[in-house]
């Protein structure tokens, strides 16, 4: 028996003496008496690896492998390179881009108002939505600015005779264009039944002028609309005639209370200085 028998058999007898009873598969009497053979050594192997090897800790890290970048240069980042061949999700706060409706990878084709894939890559404009938001309406916008035509149910507005867009002048009886902002008022038939004519009523309540042929009532000496009475030469205002210019005195002239006489040569004047001429002889 060699010397590597003999530390073989050693270390089996060490792991048999070690473990319980009914863990022993041999009974070592005597370490001379044992051959040891391949297959000892083999069982031997077995039991280190078995009993003593993997029932140890083991101590030593296990090799790291190191992690990949993403596109996003973070060290085992989720983020990825899109179908745009743009890096997103991960930590880029980026979406992956979409095929829009012409199947082009972030195209910017769009399903317009009539159902059509339109724009982007298509040479497709899209379809026209009328004021009414009705696609490729007939519905429009007139002079008033309101939405009229196509399904609206409603018509333009129309100029007024004073060429207002929607305003409210118009023809009247007379044939002129009245009302709105024409600053003119609509004809009516005059007191006299003249449509458009110039009569009126007066402040005595009568029809004159126009084609009446009569004249407005005036006011007389005291105030009142078609009064009769008269001022004299007195500077009295009544309605009695019989009175007139007898409550003052009339000079030669007339004036009431006036300074006219007739001198010695029967002129009437207020002149004094031709009464002394005429006292010394007339001419």
């Amino acid at each position: 028996m060699t010397s590597q028998d003999y530390g073989a058999m050693s270390i089996l007898i060490a792991i048999a003496r070690a473990l319980p009873n009914n863990f022993r598969i041999l009974q070592l009497r005597s370490p001379i008496t044992m051959q040891i053979t391949s297959f000892h050594r083999i069982l031997l192997a077995a039991l280190i690896a078995s009993f003593i090897g993997c029932s140890e800790k083991n101590t030593g890290a296990a090799p790291t492998t190191p992690k990949e970048s993403d596109c996003n240069g973070i060290s085992g980042g989720s983020a990825f390179l899109d179908n745009c061949s743009l890096c997103v999700g991960g930590s880029t706060g980026q979406s992956a881009c979409v095929q829009d409706c012409n199947q082009v990878w972030g195209g910017a084709a769009i399903i317009d108002a009539c159902g059509k894939c339109v724009a982007g890559d298509t040479g497709v404009e899209p379809c026209a939505v009328d004021c009414n938001q009705v696609p490729e309406g007939d519905a429009y916008l007139d002079q008033c600015g309101e939405c009229v035509g196509g399904n609206t149910g409603r018509d333009s507005c129309p100029q007024d005779c004073n060429g207002d867009w929607g305003g409210t002048a118009a023809l009247d009886d007379c044939g002129d264009c009245a009302g709105g902002e024409t600053g003119v008022t609509a004809c009516v038939d005059d007191c006299d039944g003249i449509l458009g004519g110039q009569a009126l009523i007066d402040n005595c309540g009568e029809c004159v002028g126009g084609t009446t042929n009569k004249e407005a009532c005036l006011q007389d000496c005291l105030g009142t609309w078609g009064g009769a009475a008269l001022r004299d030469v007195c500077n009295v205002c009544d309605e009695d005639s019989t009175n007139d210019d007898t409550t003052c005195s009339l000079d030669c002239a007339g004036v009431a209370n006036g300074g006219s006489s007739v001198d010695s040569c029967g002129v009437c004047d207020a002149d004094s200085n031709r009464h002394e001429l005429a006292d010394s002889g007339c001419s």
